[in-house]
């Protein structure tokens, strides 16, 4: 949505079309930037009655270009290009990496790769991924580019809850002299937040006055509170549940850490940088093309949970912090801004 919301105008009249039904999606939509707004009210996982309507729609907006978001748009954009000989552009950003197990998941690998190549442009979110598809999926490096994820930096720079930081101290039993851990993450089996529970109790077993915020939810959360209770720490570690502005908590934090054993390019993370933190996180992705090592933070094996607690004392020790989180906020200001982002889009885009 920041790309539809600020794309130039001038240069393209955009309209778009969605497959299922999004409404939360369209209040974060700004009406003046496109020219019109519609769900196609996809039936079923493959709806082919939909490709004579994207069709019609084609012809009548006279497209020329058609970028598509995830793998399923991508197929009924191939699909009426192919049946009904239409000549405008197809593009692709792909947002994943990995390939998640099962037979089923690598026959869809199979054909979303076939479809990519079919592409006249394939945009990623970083080096690594584009380096990784390549390399793992034969796609064709002459039709790929990259262009880093961008967030609003000044949105997340502030604070808006700093007149009632203290009493958000106090609810998770913050004191001064702690240190807190932040980690804004979907509690999913690849985010592997046990790990971040126990550098935690590592830590504190070595007298480092280490709390946690654990900020997110979904279908682990069971499996990380059974984690918290285990190591003891019920009083030290938090689940803070979803939370629609997680600014206070980024800032409430005096280190992000990423524990992910599969990531392609943490937003999370801009947005903890933007805040002006030091970030811990694995060496996963794209996560050395923001996270420059005793730089603006430490990178560590995904898994090692050791390392981890190394990574952490150092910052702790030699009271990294400020310098860290100014280079963050330098960084993330340099090269991962929405504008900057939106920019590069519009030449890559232009030039088809």
């Amino acid at each position: 949505m920041r790309l539809v919301n600020s794309i130039d105008a001038r240069l393209f009249d955009v309209t778009l079309r969605y497959f299922d039904k999004r409404e939360a999606l369209l209040g974060e939509l700004d009406p003046s930037q496109v020219d019109s707004v519609q769900c196609l009210n996809r039936k079923g996982r493959l709806d082919f009655s939909l490709l004579q309507r994207i069709k019609e729609l084609a012809d009548e907006n006279r497209y020329d270009l058609v970028l598509c978001i995830s793998p399923y748009p991508l197929l009924y954009g191939y699909l009426v290009k192919l049946f009904y000989k239409k000549k405008f552009k197809l593009v692709t950003a792909v947002h994943q990496t990995l390939q998640r197990p099962g037979w089923w998941e690598s026959i869809k690998a199979r054909i979303f790769t076939t479809l990519l190549n079919r592409c006249d442009l394939v945009l990623f979110v970083c080096r690594n991924q584009l380096d990784y598809w390549v390399t793992r999926h034969n796609l064709d490096a002459g039709k790929c580019q990259y262009i880093y994820n961008g967030i609003d930096v000044e949105y997340f720079a502030v604070n808006p809850l700093t007149d009632e930081a203290s009493s958000l101290a106090r609810q998770y039993n913050i004191g001064a002299g702690d240190i807190v851990l932040g980690n804004v993450a979907g509690f999913r089996s690849e985010k592997r937040q046990e790990d971040i529970v126990q550098a935690a109790r590592k830590l504190r077993d070595m007298d480092y006055p280490v709390k946690v915020l654990l900020v997110g939810d979904g279908p682990r959360r069971r499996d990380i509170e059974e984690s918290i209770r285990t190591c003891g720490l019920q009083e030290h570690v938090f689940l803070t549940g979803l939370q629609k502005d997680v600014r206070p908590y980024l800032h409430l934090s005096d280190c992000f850490v990423i524990s992910s054993h599969q990531e392609t390019f943490s937003l999370a993370a801009l947005e903890a940088m933007a805040a002006g933190k030091p970030i811990v996180m694995t060496d996963v992705g794209g996560a050395e093309e923001m996270v420059e090592d005793g730089v603006n933070g430490f990178l560590f094996t995904p898994g090692d949970v050791d390392e981890l607690v190394e990574k952490i004392k150092t910052l702790v020790d030699r009271d990294l912090y400020a310098t860290m989180g100014y280079n963050s906020k330098r960084i993330v200001s340099e090269r991962f801004t929405s504008q900057k982002m939106v920019r590069e889009y519009e030449e890559v885009l232009s030039n088809l």
